[in-house]
C-alpha cells in the first residue's frame, strides 16, 4: 500500500508542482526567457528519449529474469551515453547559436544535456527496481526530483537570483537528485538479492534476451510518447519567435496537466482492468480519455484566461489568446493517447506510427509557417484529434461513439473482468 502510494505520488507531484513553478519563472524571467528556456528545456526532454536506446526496457526484461546480469545493462548504458554525449554536444552548440545564450546559459544547458546524454543508466538503475519489485524508491526519486528542484526555485525567486541559468541548474540538480535516489535503492536492492539462487546469465535463454530490433521498437514507441507530450512546444519552437514560445508556454500548461491526467487514466485502466484486451482497453480509453478531454480543456481554458493576468503577470495577458489553440491540442491528446497505446503494443505498426506522428508535425509545422503559429497549433490539434478518432471509427463505428461509455468509466474506475 505505501509502495503504491510513494510510486502514485511520484507520477502526480511533477504536475501540480509545475503549477508553483511556472509563475516563478514567467515573472523572474519574463517573456523572451521564458521562451528561450521553454526551447532549452524541450530539445533536452526530446533528446534524452533516444537517448535512452530501449535500455530500460531492456533491463526490465533481461534482469526480471536474472538480477545477476544488471552490471551486463550498466555497460551497455555507459556505452550508450558515450556515443549519444557527441550529439548532444552539437545540439548545445546549435542552440547557443540560435538563441544567442551567454557563456553561463550555455554552461548551464551544457550541463543539461550531459545528464540527458547519460539519460540510459537512469533508465537502467529504475527498470531494474521495478523488475525486482522495489516500485517505492522510484516513486520516491520522482517525489525528490519534485522537491529538490521546486525548493531551489523558490529560493532563487525569493532572493532575487532567479535567471535563465539558475533555472536550467535547478532542474538538473532535481534530476541529479533523482538519479541519485535510484542509484543507491538499485545498490540495496543487489545487496538485498545477492545469494538468490538465479540462472546464470549464461544459462538465459536466447529466446528471452531481448533483440537489437525489440530494444528499437522500443525506443521507437517511447519517442512518440515524448513526441506526444511535448508536440505542441515542439512545433511552436520551430515556427515561432521567442516572444510567441513564451507566451504560449503559459497556455501550453493545459495540455501537458492533461497530458498526466490521460496517462494516469492508462495506468488505472491496467490496474483495474486487467483482463482486457488491447482492443477493447484501447476503445474503453478513448471514451474515457476523450469525454475527459472535453471536461479538462474547459475548466484549464477558463480558469487560465481569470488568472493569468494575476499570477503570471501583465506581461504575459497575450498568453490568452493562445488558449483557444492549447484547448484544442488537449482535445486531440485525449483521442489520440489511447490510439497510440494500440500502435505501441502492435510491433509491426510502431514504424509506421511514428511516420503518422511525423506527417502531422510536418503538416503543423508548415501550416504555422505559412499561417501564424497560431495556426500551426490548430492544425495540431485538428491533427491529433482527426487521426484518433479516424482510427475508432474505422474500427468501431461511428455509432459506438454514443454507447459503452458507462462501462468504459467503470473499467477505468472500478474495474470489469
Amino acid at each position: 500500500m505505501k509502495s503504491g502510494l510513494l510510486h502514485g505520488l511520484g507520477n502526480i507531484l511533477p504536475a501540480v508542482t509545475g503549477l508553483v513553478t511556472a509563475p516563478l519563472t514567467a515573472r523572474a524571467l519574463g517573456v523572451l526567457d521564458r521562451g528561450t528556456v521553454t526551447v532549452v528545456m524541450t530539445a533536452a526532454t526530446l533528446f534524452s528519449i533516444p537517448a535512452i536506446a530501449g535500455m530500460g526496457w531492456g533491463t526490465l526484461i533481461a534482469v526480471g529474469k536474472d538480477p545477476t546480469a544488471l552490471p551486463v545493462w550498466k555497460r551497455r548504458a555507459r556505452r550508450v551515453a558515450l556515443v549519444a554525449s557527441l550529439p548532444g554536444a552539437v545540439l548545445v552548440v546549435w542552440l547557443a547559436m540560435v538563441l544567442s545564450l551567454t557563456a553561463a546559459q550555455t554552461g548551464a544547458a551544457a550541463l543539461l544535456f550531459a545528464y540527458a546524454s547519460s539519460i540510459a543508466l537512469h533508465a537502467v538503475n529504475s527498470n531494474f527496481l521495478v523488475s525486482v519489485g522495489s516500485i517505492a524508491p522510484v516513486g520516491l526519486s520522482s517525489i525528490a526530483l519534485s522537491v529538490v528542484t521546486t525548493g531551489l526555485l523558490v529560493i532563487l525567486f525569493i532572493s532575487g537570483q532567479l535567471t535563465l541559468a539558475t533555472v536550467v541548474l535547478a532542474n538538473v540538480a532535481g534530476l541529479l537528485t533523482q538519479s541519485a535516489v535510484l542509484f543507491w535503492a538499485a545498490r540495496r536492492a543487489v545487496r538485498r538479492i545477492t545469494g538468490r539462487p538465479t540462472a546464470s546469465a549464461q544459462q538465459t535463454s536466447e529466446a528471452d534476451v531481448p533483440t537489437r530490433r525489440r530494444l528499437f521498437m522500443t525506443a521507437i514507441a517511447q519517442t512518440l510518447d515524448a513526441f506526444s507530450a511535448r508536440l505542441d512546444l515542439l512545433v511552436v519552437a520551430l515556427v515561432a519567435e521567442t516572444r510567441v514560445i513564451g507566451l504560449y508556454s503559459i497556455a501550453a500548461v493545459i495540455p501537458q496537466i492533461s497530458y498526466f491526467a490521460y496517462l494516469t487514466l492508462v495506468q488505472r485502466s491496467f490496474a483495474r482492468s486487467p483482463a482486457l484486451t488491447i482492443e477493447q482497453r484501447s476503445r474503453h480509453l478513448f471514451l474515457v480519455c476523450s469525454g475527459a478531454s472535453m471536461g479538462l480543456a474547459a475548466a484549464g481554458g477558463a480558469l487560465s484566461w481569470v488568472l493569468i493576468d494575476p499570477i503570471f503577470g501583465t506581461e504575459f495577458t497575450q498568453a490568452r489568446d493562445y488558449l483557444w489553440p492549447a484547448m484544442l491540442v488537449t482535445l486531440g491528446l485525449g483521442a489520440f493517447i489511447p490510439t497510440l497505446l494500440l500502435w505501441q503494443r502492435a510491433g509491426r505498426l510502431a514504424l509506421a506510427s511514428l511516420g503518422t506522428v511525423v506527417v502531422i508535425a510536418g503538416a503543423s509545422i508548415g501550416v504555422g509557417q505559412v499561417a501564424s503559429p497560431w495556426w500551426g497549433i490548430v492544425a495540431l490539434g485538428a491533427g491529433l484529434a482527426a487521426t484518433g478518432l479516424t482510427q475508432y471509427i474505422g474500427r468501431w463505428g461511428w455509432q459506438s461513439l454514443f454507447r459503452g461509455h458507462v462501462v468504459a468509466w467503470r473499467s477505468v474506475a472500478r474495474g470489469v473482468v
